[in-house]
């Protein structure tokens, strides 16, 4: 099967565990939040976030597994890439006991004294903590087993993976109906059972499908563990500051404003989750060709995807949120029993966050790829920890709990420039043809595409709510994907489209 084919196989598994995932998982939200109520969705949303704060490492060791098991394998090297699994999930073993004993430590200290949280749940907040924290470590010590199957690029596993997982989610909520025991608590409890349960399928499938997972030895190899800190230290810099710019964000809006607006961003981040989702699967389908044909000094090709994959995420992201960005209030309010304050503007500030986003997505891959991210962590993670200290310079001079999302959007954009200087001198790219093939273009089909609902959405008064958002939808989908097929694709792209609707046609 050829690259284009394989990227174009999985993308579509992807695609199809997206939808179903989206679909469960709105609706999860809308009743979890309709169950716990807006404090203690809020609650759950920042104790949850206070976890990942202490994740800085964690992430990024999952970054430097997936860049070393895809590597070996672009370089076929079977030895290689069994030490290097194995040398993984002893180091994710490590490491997630060396975060647990921290977050004991300073995160039940700051969540008991310094977190906006009324004292009369303060207990049930101890539990999501905890409970939190051990999801956090299940999960963490399955990432190595998971970067296997990307690696490999065996999507319909992981896709079916993650149906599993929603599903068992949902019923989570049918059971906190029955329950009478505080509802926040048996709710942390359920979800980290179930972080168990998955840890131990995700072993078993890929001791089955995978020769190198087979027999792991839990030891340290002295070179690998050099390598992987080495890589994992300079990480922890651009994927840590990522945490906590985001989380960070969210701690600052619960000691200016409560858990209200904790809850808000919280609805934008599920709304968020469930539509990027879909660009994320493009993207994951890419990211292991990228890898692989750097190492196997294909950078040709590395340019090629970098590029399309950029045009393609941007466009996709542009196709899901566009609906959603011109009726944000009536999806909400359709949505959710209770719509909290400020969620309609988080969403449509974060959608914007998310598009500018899309234009590094595949060069941080690329960076990866070439192991030397030193000083590009340092100033990536730089600029993002900037929001930090702005941020809360801003909210203490007066500024609303939108402040926080303007910093982040101004510093994401300083970020792609950035990101197109390492990328130019590493690998080579192009930044000239990137800025007026890709930027340029991408934001000139986005105006374009944006003219004809506008249009619509004026004239469209007085009529039932559902009628007028289905009739929204239609004609931003049916805009945009006409503009994209005829000012964003390349000739050989329509080509392709069209070859796919006769094939279609004749079966």
């Amino acid at each position: 099967m050829s690259e284009n084919k394989r990227i174009a196989k999985n993308t579509l598994l992807l695609y199809f565990r997206s939808i179903i995932v989206m679909l469960i998982s709105l609706y999860t939200s809308r009743i979890v939040l309709k169950i716990l109520g807006v404090d203690d969705y809020g609650i759950y949303n920042v104790v949850g976030g206070l976890v990942s704060m202490f994740s800085l490492m964690s992430s990024s060791m999952v970054a430097a597994s997936s860049r070393f098991i895809t590597f070996e394998l672009g370089k076929n090297n079977f030895d290689e890439l069994k030490k290097t699994v194995s040398g993984c999930i002893t180091i994710h073993i490590i490491l997630g006991l060396i975060i647990i004993v921290v977050a004991e430590i300073v995160g039940v200290w700051f969540l008991n004294h310094k977190m906006n949280i009324a004292p009369d749940r303060m207990t049930a907040a101890n539990w999501v903590f905890q409970c939190s924290l051990l999801t956090f470590f299940f999960s963490l010590i399955s990432t190595p087993y998971n970067a296997v199957i990307i690696s490999h690029e065996k999507m319909n596993a992981f896709a079916y993976m993650s149906i599993f997982e929603v599903s068992l989610k949902l019923l989570v909520v049918f059971l906190l109906t029955w329950i009478l025991f505080d509802k926040l608590i048996v709710y942390a409890l359920l979800i980290l059972s179930i972080s168990i349960l998955l840890r131990i399928i995700y072993r078993i499938y890929c001791k089955i499908h995978f020769p190198e997972t087979r027999q792991i030895k839990l030891k340290i190899n002295p070179d690998l563990f050099k390598q992987l800190f080495s890589y994992m230290g300079w990480e922890t810099i651009g994927s840590g500051a990522g945490i906590l710019r985001n989380q960070g964000i969210d701690i600052l809006l619960n000691l200016f404003f409560g858990v209200v607006v904790n809850a808000a961003k919280g609805i934008a981040n599920q709304v968020q989750g469930a539509v990027y989702s879909f660009v994320s699967n493009f993207q994951m389908a890419i990211n292991p060709q990228i890898t692989k044909n750097y190492a196997a000094n294909n950078y040709e090709r590395v340019h090629f995807l970098i590029k399309q994959g950029t045009r393609f995420s941007f466009y996709l992201f542009l196709l899901l949120s566009m609906p959603i960005m011109l009726e944000t209030k009536m999806i909400l309010n359709l949505w959710l029993v209770n719509v909290p304050e400020y969620a309609v503007i988080f969403v449509r500030l974060t959608f914007i966050n998310l598009l500018i986003n899309t234009f590094y997505r595949f060069m941080v891959v690329a960076i990866a790829a070439t192991g030397k991210i030193k000083n590009y962590q340092i100033t990536v993670g730089g600029i993002k920890l900037l929001a930090l200290p702005l941020a809360y310079l801003f909210l203490k001079l007066g500024g609303n709990p939108t402040t926080g999302l303007w910093v982040v959007i101004f510093l994401e954009a300083v970020c792609v420039f950035f990101n197109l200087y390492f990328v130019k001198n590493l690998v080579g790219f192009d930044i000239k043809d990137f800025l007026k093939d890709v930027v340029a273009k991408s934001f000139f089909i986005m105006i374009i595409a944006f003219i004809l609902p506008l249009i619509v959405k004026f004239y469209l008064v007085n009529i039932n709510q559902y009628l007028y958002l289905s009739t929204i939808t239609i004609i931003s989908l049916f805009s945009c994907g006409l503009t994209i097929y005829y000012l964003g694709l390349l000739q050989t792209e329509k080509q392709m489209v069209k070859n796919m609707i006769c094939k279609n046609k004749l079966n």
